[in-house]
């Protein structure tokens, strides 16, 4: 599987499910997934239970989507452990609810 992105929004709160390689090559469709809502954003959920792999893009990504949305509060949730891992050494703790 390479990549898989899709959103909604829901109650103020944008969902997004990733699923496969969150890499560079998936930037312009994560992007433009996350930026087509025009409703009021005040919570971000971002869902990576299906995500197999990460890149620094991949988490520039995760930071995009949390500021596009100019949400009050940021979830990741679905982590595998080595995900969380990889969370965890650059410190997104700090700016999202990891659960």
């Amino acid at each position: 599987m390479s990549f898989f992105v899709e959103s909604e929004v829901e109650d103020n709160t944008l969902l997004v499910k990733v699923a496969g390689q969150l890499s560079s090559q998936a930037y312009e469709a994560f992007v433009k997934a996350v930026r087509s809502h025009t409703q009021p954003i005040h919570n971000v959920v971002i869902d990576v239970s299906n995500v197999e792999s990460i890149d620094s893009a991949g988490l520039g990504m995760l930071l995009i989507t949390r500021e596009a949305a100019g949400a009050n509060r940021a979830t990741i949730r679905g982590c595998s452990a080595e995900l969380r891992r990889v969370l965890d050494i650059v410190n997104f703790g700090q700016l999202f609810e990891i659960a």
